[in-house]
């Protein structure tokens, strides 16, 4: 479980580079699906950078077949692209996974 938490912590993180990088500099030149486009390159960027997995280490707590290490950290990556939107769907599955108790 510590390694799930570390992996969302590590996106939470990311995540908020990306959403300040989304206010403050390409806002001012990039908008629609371009700032959405660039946002999740430079997620997948910096997760691939980081080493950063959120969905293995949560789908081995659930005992499911974890994806490929690099499926991971691409799809790790968009959801850090998305910014806090990204993260909110995240926590969300992770609710509706406690409710059903699959964590």
């Amino acid at each position: 479980m510590e390694t799930a938490i570390a992996g969302i912590v590590l996106v939470v993180f990311l995540a908020g580079v990306i959403e300040g990088l989304q206010e403050f500099v390409l806002g001012k030149y990039l908008h629609g699906w371009t700032m959405w486009a660039v946002s999740v390159a430079a997620g997948v960027v910096l997760a691939l950078g980081f080493g950063a997995e959120l969905y293995g280490p949560l789908m081995r707590e659930i005992d499911v077949q974890a994806p490929n290490i690099w499926f991971d950290r691409v799809l790790t990556g968009a959801t850090i692209g998305l910014g806090s939107q990204g993260v909110h769907y995240v926590i969300g599955w992770l609710k509706s996974a406690k409710k059903t108790d699959q964590l």
